[in-house]
């Protein structure tokens, strides 16, 4: 091979390869997302006794908590973005993408909770707390 084709060789691969990173480039702008953001927040169970008295409440389970899950979902209320057990004590976080939200509790109690919904913002702590009635009384 004569070196007039060896550098016609080397320059037209530097040319694709020129070409190639310019297209790619600019169709990867699309990994450049925005960072999450976290819905936070507390569950409260009760009462857990028979017989309550004010000031005086009965101790919640853990497995009260850790057996339950936070669900989130799109706002047509279907579609499913995550779902994540309950900490011990109730506590939950969940990172997600920024926008709006529909987030309940799952078992919930007595019937089933209410959606409420969640504005999800960029690098912040949107916080959402759920109080459930197990209905004993």
């Amino acid at each position: 091979m004569s070196k007039k084709v060896t550098i016609l060789i080397v320059i037209a691969l530097l040319a694709v390869a020129f070409i190639v990173w310019r297209v790619s480039e600019s169709n990867f702008e699309f990994l450049e997302t925005t960072p999450p953001g976290f819905l936070a927040g507390q569950v409260t169970i009760g009462p857990f006794c028979p017989v309550e008295r004010p000031g005086v409440p009965c101790p919640v389970p853990p497995d009260a908590y850790s057996l339950r899950q936070v669900v989130v979902y799109q706002t047509d209320g279907k579609t499913l973005v995550a779902q994540k057990n309950l900490e011990t004590d109730g506590r939950y976080s969940v990172q997600l993408a920024p926008g709006d939200y529909l987030v309940t509790i799952s078992p919930a109690g007595i019937g089933q909770l209410p959606f409420k919904n969640a504005a999800i913002k960029s690098n912040q702590i949107t916080k959402l707390d759920f109080d459930i009635d197990t209905g004993i009384r």
